[in-house]
């Protein structure tokens, strides 16, 4: 590189310190429980955008040879492996000590990670970053530094085999593809598809690199607003953070473009400010300066903190759990920051040395988790998410015929429940629409927010549901589908299962009726509160979860009683629950009904209840 000219690499600059703060302080906040800044997750796009600037001033003024490139990625290697490798191995140690249910699906996660493609290993599974009911993974939050070891693997070969003179025009021919692919896809591919893969979020790696190509032009880089551009463009940054929704289908269409536009800007600004050399002064932007140096092991060690050390294993809530998991990552963060992090950062020879221990030991690592994930039980189909039919072309014409619709619940008890329905001499189809209820509207969450991918579902539901059913004639619909036991918003309406049970009832007897259009029976069987205790979710229901559920059930009994025999019901959650809350989940036998997340049926208890359900299915056509 030229040492004439200004040089980010060569030098901190300070107001970056500050976005990496501020980056990684929306991130912890988002995670905490009850994300209580809903769009914190904004700044992973900001780090992004940090981290293509500031790779790519490494590189811009460098020609390519073969010193180079073993340079760089000496210099990555060096900075990025050792921190991940304590954390990776940590988070194995802890998942391989636990519970097996789900060691199969985790242990990939870390093989994944070991090896930097963990987004692609994300978007395979169907994981959703967002919500997800089948255990939230201690290294899911590595998806991003997947990316960026991606983007740091090709990068140089990109900008040094390049001519200056078409860097900027090819750099921003690849934001912009990246940013119009994800906006063209954001209707036809899932949210994890575009959340995590490398095509569709590159574009905020590309601002930044294009920043430091320009950059190299000091004019250019002169160019700034007024003093107070800086702070305004900061505090504007935290605002959008609290306003938005970073899983409504609109920001896939221009929203992360956005973000990455703006996290451009705030970079330049800050690199601008620089060169004037205005201190960062505030009591606010030296502290998040302070939090910026440790961002990195911020970073890798707060997701694995909040997800082990929860509510039951603390045997703490609320605002105390909350405290002990910021004091437990900031302890260990600074552990990871001063003895591994800045060792071999400012100690290239203890890199070398270690090398020969870490490589070794790293291969050794990925070679025990891919065995143990071979050997250990994959993810169930019904958590791997999508829309399922089973139907029986050529069926029995006198076997009585019967559909059961629903969620992945119903997902969870279809093998079963064929096995059950063909003992009894009845010919099953399922429909199984995972993540959607059947009701009109949206889902609402406690906090009143909507789920964004739940605006989907009256589409689904249609397609995959109204259109294809009517062609057959039922002597019974089985309902059974644990999203209607959410709040919903309908018609403009925000109705709660515990408050608004009445105008619900309204709801629940119109689909009912358009059941009984080509059913000669309809079954509705309410869910059953979440387990108080599963492999995943071992902290058990929200008190007010368990109210809401046992609501909507109440609402469910109360319809039925109501319709003069039209409508009856499969008292699933007697069965689950036995009457007493919070539920146990466990059968007179001591089977787990749903031992994976406390939702699903698995194994032996999806066997007990698919037999009874069809039990009382037959028992109350026959009758």
């Amino acid at each position: 590189m030229s040492t004439g000219q200004f040089n980010a690499s060569s030098q901190r600059i300070e107001e970056l310190d500050v976005l990496r703060g501020l980056a990684i302080t929306l991130v912890v906040a988002y995670h905490l429980p009850g994300h209580p800044v809903r769009g914190g997750l904004i700044g992973v796009d900001l780090f992004m955008v940090l981290s293509g600037y500031l790779v790519t001033s490494r590189l811009a003024d460098a020609t390519f040879s073969p010193s180079a490139l073993i340079d760089f990625y000496r210099r990555r290697v060096r900075r990025i492996l050792p921190p991940v490798a304590v954390v990776v191995t940590v988070c194995t140690v802890v998942v391989g000590a636990g519970s097996s249910l789900f060691r199969g699906s985790r242990f990939w996660d870390l093989a994944s990670s070991m090896v930097f493609v963990a987004n692609w290993r994300f978007v395979l599974s169907g994981a959703d970053y967002f919500t997800t009911v089948s255990g939230t993974s201690p290294v899911q939050h590595l998806w991003s530094l997947a990316i960026e070891e991606q983007f740091y693997l090709l990068w140089p070969l990109v900008i040094l085999t390049c001519p200056k003179r078409y860097r900027v025009v090819i750099v921003g021919l690849i934001a912009m593809g990246s940013m119009s692919w994800m906006g063209v896809h954001a209707t036809t591919w899932s949210s994890s598809r575009l959340y995590f893969g490398t095509d569709t979020r590159v574009f905020a790696l590309a601002i930044g690199s294009l920043l430091a190509i320009v950059r190299i032009h000091p004019r250019l880089l002169r160019v700034r607003g007024s003093s107070y551009l800086w702070p305004t463009l900061l505090a504007g940054y935290c605002v959008t953070a609290v306003l938005i929704r970073p899983d409504h289908h609109l920001m896939y269409r221009f929203g992360y473009q956005f973000l990455a536009v703006f996290g451009g800007l705030l970079v330049w600004e800050s690199v601008a400010r620089s060169r004037e050399q205005e201190r960062v002064s505030s009591v606010v932007t030296r502290s998040l300066a302070a939090v910026g140096v440790r961002s990195y092991s911020l970073y890798l060690v707060h997701w694995p903190v909040f997800t082990e050390l929860t509510e039951t294993r603390a045997h703490l809530g609320g605002i105390k759990l909350v405290v002990v998991q910021l004091i437990v990552t900031a302890l260990l963060s600074e552990f990871l920051y001063r003895f591994v992090e800045r060792r071999f950062v400012d100690s290239p020879g203890a890199l070398d040395r270690s090398l020969r221990v870490i490589l070794p030991g790293g291969f050794a690592l990925a070679a025990i988790v891919a065995v143990a994930a071979s050997l250990s039980p994959p993810l169930p189909a019904y958590l791997r998410g999508g829309i399922h039919h089973l139907t029986n072309e050529g069926a029995d014409s006198a076997a009585p015929r019967v559909l059961v619709v629903g969620d992945s619940v119903v997902a969870s008890l279809e093998p079963a429940l064929r096995i059950a329905a063909y003992d009894a001499g009845l010919t099953l189809d399922v429909t199984s629409i995972s993540g959607c209820g059947i009701l009109p509207g949206v889902t609402v969450g406690e906090d009143g927010v909507v789920y964004e991918p739940s605006r989907q579902c009256e589409r689904l539901v249609s397609e995959n549901l109204w259109s294809k059913a009517p062609t057959i004639k039922y002597d019974a619909v089985v309902w059974l589908d644990a999203w209607d036991a959410e709040d919903r918003l309908i018609d403009g309406q925000v109705l709660r299962q515990a408050t608004d049970s009445e105008v619900l009832a309204g709801h629940f007897e119109e689909v009912a009726r358009r059941f009984a259009s080509f059913a000669r029976t309809v079954f509705i069987s309410p869910v059953a509160p979440r387990a108080h205790h599963s492999s995943a979710n071992p902290e058990g229901p929200s008190v007010y979860a368990a109210r809401r559920v046992t609501a909507a059930a109440g609402t469910i009994r109360r319809v039925a009683e109501e319709s003069d025999n039209r409508i009856r019901v499969i008292d699933l959650p007697e069965l689950v629950c036995r009457g007493v809350l919070p539920c146990a989940d466990t059968a007179t036998n001591k089977t787990r009904f749903r031992p994976i997340d406390g939702i699903h049926f698995d194994g032996q208890g999806a066997t007990i209840a698919a037999e009874y359900v069809v039990k009382q299915l037959t028992s109350q056509l026959l009758g």
